[in-house]
């Protein structure tokens, strides 16, 4: 694989989103779910799967999920916030985490 190649996980994911545009739910699961099964730390997989869940119980356990994953990950930016000279909010990488925590702030 180049530097310029996309991973599998994540032309799944970008597909994902694309399904969640035009309003088709179970593509945009289906496509998640085959990313998770790839590389299953993916924050975003996981907010998909809330955000095209029809169940609240299941909205609320994948966008917890998508949480818990986050919070691992950005475990030292998240005690670093929020602090004039650290702008987490700022940061691209951060963005499935927000993604998560907004989701998840929408089903609770």
């Amino acid at each position: 694989m180049s530097d310029w190649d996309i991973p599998e996980y994540q032309e799944l994911e970008d597909f994902a989103w694309d399904r969640m545009e035009v309003g088709d739910l179970r593509g945009a699961a289906d496509a998640a779910l085959k990313a998770i099964k790839l590389e299953p730390d993916k924050i975003d997989s996981y907010v998909i799967l809330a955000q095209a869940a029809g169940v609240l119980g299941q909205k609320q356990a994948y966008a917890r999920e998508a949480v818990r994953l986050g919070e691992i990950e950005f475990k030292l930016e998240i005690a670093s916030a929020p602090s004039e000279d650290f702008p987490f909010w700022g940061i691209t990488r951060t963005r499935p985490y927000m993604r998560g925590l907004h989701t998840l702030a929408l089903a609770l």
